[in-house]
C-alpha cells in the first residue's frame, strides 16, 4: 500500500447505514459530474457564456494549492481529511444558493457523499438537509454524468 494513502481508505464492505441518507430539500440545481478531464468545466463555461448561472468546482483551487505545496494528486485525493475539506468548501459554496434558483454546478456535494459512501465513512451530521444532496435520491434526476 502507498505510504501516502490513509489506511481508513482501503477498500472494505459498504456500510448499509451510510448508504441510506434522508434528504429534505428539492432544488432546481443541475450537477454536472463525471470522470476527470471529460469536459465538465468546459460545459460549465459554455453554459455561463449562454447566460446560465453556474458554480465553479469548489475543490479545484484547493487541489491546485496543495499540488503547488508539493503534494501528489494521488495523495490529495486519497486523504479523507482532504475530502472533508472539499466537502466543507462545497457546503460553503452551496449555502449561497437558493433551492429555487436554476443553476448548474461543476461537481457538488453528491460527489463528496459518493466518496464517503464508497469508503464506508459517515459524512457530516445533518448532511441530508443540504439541497444538492437531494439529487442523490434518484427521484430527482438532475445529476448529469458527463
Amino acid at each position: 500500500m502507498d505510504a501516502h494513502v490513509e489506511p481508513s481508505l482501503v477498500s472494505r464492505a459498504l456500510d448499509p447505514a451510510v448508504l441510506s441518507t434522508p434528504f429534505e430539500v428539492q432544488t432546481n440545481w443541475h450537477v454536472i459530474t463525471g470522470a476527470a478531464s471529460c469536459g465538465k468545466t468546459t460545459l460549465i463555461h459554455m453554459l455561463a457564456d449562454r447566460g446560465f448561472r453556474t458554480v465553479a468546482e469548489a475543490a479545484r483551487p484547493y487541489i491546485e494549492q496543495e499540488m503547488a505545496a508539493g503534494r501528489q494528486q494521488e495523495e490529495i485525493f486519497a486523504s479523507e481529511a482532504t475530502q472533508r475539506e472539499i466537502l466543507d468548501l462545497r457546503m460553503r459554496a452551496e449555502r449561497t444558493l437558493r433551492p429555487d434558483d436554476v443553476v448548474f454546478l461543476d461537481r457538488a456535494l453528491p460527489d463528496s457523499i459518493t466518496f464517503f459512501r464508497i469508503v464506508g465513512s459517515a459524512p457530516e451530521p445533518g448532511l441530508g438537509r443540504v439541497p444538492s444532496l437531494s439529487l442523490c435520491l434518484g427521484s430527482y434526476p438532475r445529476t448529469t454524468p458527463f
